[in-house]
């Protein structure tokens, strides 16, 4: 298994890691097995896959063209947009002061840890304003993980910080900066001329090995500041395995399965192009409107999703036309 699986089905992962997010989101039946439990309880671990697979995606997109302030551009047109339509159907439905309303559009409410919407989008959105710094350290320190090892003891130094200073509400981007620069450590990898192999009892080794610090780190007895997000740590184990081992089963069905395997994975494709969108409307629907139920809820998010994800697209595509 190699890194160019992940790089080819990055999408295909993404869909994977927001399903499983969206499956965390859910409310599952009273005593659904342990095993059942286990998998519903550590599904925001999707969100570290999701990290991993795009810090990949910015490496080849930095790697193609390194200019800050396009690349910036680039990724405002694709989370403001979405973000700020969201965001003005949530607080249609709740009153609240034009400053409130101010601080969640600017993402600075969550990190005063005041009033805001989410938590992902002002995490995503500073660490895209740190990736040009990331590209260019793994860039030059080649095969070495040391990026990596400096971006651990950076959020272990701000998740100590954090809880002296009461702000626990910030661990889940704290805990979460690691796996998002090694997710540009395999973008380098995946770039090589002979991109290096990983054994796949090594892959299952780490698998087997972060799932059960994580069946361990999510026992409820550690109480809330590990609870807060340093249950999340177990993922720098096992979700890198995971999308290598994922990568290698979508390359299979692309070889082996034909037109049925397109089938097959083509919800995860779906999930993987309108994730942004899907992620920001079901949580938003789930709470605004908890009548319809969960499926409805789910049904709604994925039709608004595509709508919302391909409107935005003409608009900015009509903007871009000569002329305008």
């Amino acid at each position: 298994m190699d890194f160019r699986s992940v790089s080819r089905q990055r999408t295909r992962l993404m869909g994977f890691a927001m399903l499983w997010v969206v499956y965390f989101h859910m409310t599952i039946r009273q005593n659904p097995g342990a095993l059942v439990y286990f998998i519903h309880r550590i599904g925001y671990y999707g969100v570290d896959l999701f990290l991993l697979v795009s810090g990949m995606g910015l490496w080849r997109s930095l790697s193609k063209n390194d200019a800050v302030l396009p690349f910036y551009g680039r990724r405002a047109l694709r989370i403001f947009p979405a973000y700020a339509i969201v965001l003005c159907v949530w607080y249609a439905f709740r009153r609240v002061s034009p400053g409130a309303f101010a601080l969640s559009l600017s993402t600075v409410g969550y990190w005063l840890q005041l009033e805001h919407f989410d938590w992902f989008i002002p995490t995503l959105i500073v660490y895209y304003l740190f990736a040009p710094l990331v590209y260019r350290a793994v860039r030059r320190s080649g095969d070495s993980l040391l990026p990596v090892a400096v971006a651990f003891v950076l959020s272990a130094v701000l998740c100590v910080i954090g809880y002296f200073a009461n702000l626990l509400g910030l661990y889940g981007s704290f805990v979460r900066i690691p796996v998002f620069v090694l997710g540009f450590w395999f973008g380098a990898q995946s770039d090589k001329d002979e991109p290096r192999k990983i054994g796949g009892w090594k892959i299952c080794l780490a698998i087997i090995a972060g799932l059960a610090a994580a069946f361990i780190a999510n026992r409820e007895r550690f109480g809330n500041v590990v609870q807060a997000g340093l249950n999340a740590y177990p993922a720098l184990i096992c979700m890198p395995a995971m999308a290598l081992l994922l990568g290698a089963g979508f390359d299979r069905i692309d070889k082996h399965w034909g037109r049925f395997g397109k089938i097959v994975t083509a919800p995860f494709a779906f999930f993987g192009k309108y994730s942004l969108e899907i992620y920001l409307l079901h949580g938003s629907m789930m709470q605004l409107f908890p009548q319809w139920g969960q499926k409805a809820a789910l049904l709604v998010s994925f039709l608004l999703a595509f709508v919302l994800h391909e409107a935005i697209a003409l608009v900015l595509k009509a903007c871009k036309r000569p002329g305008n």
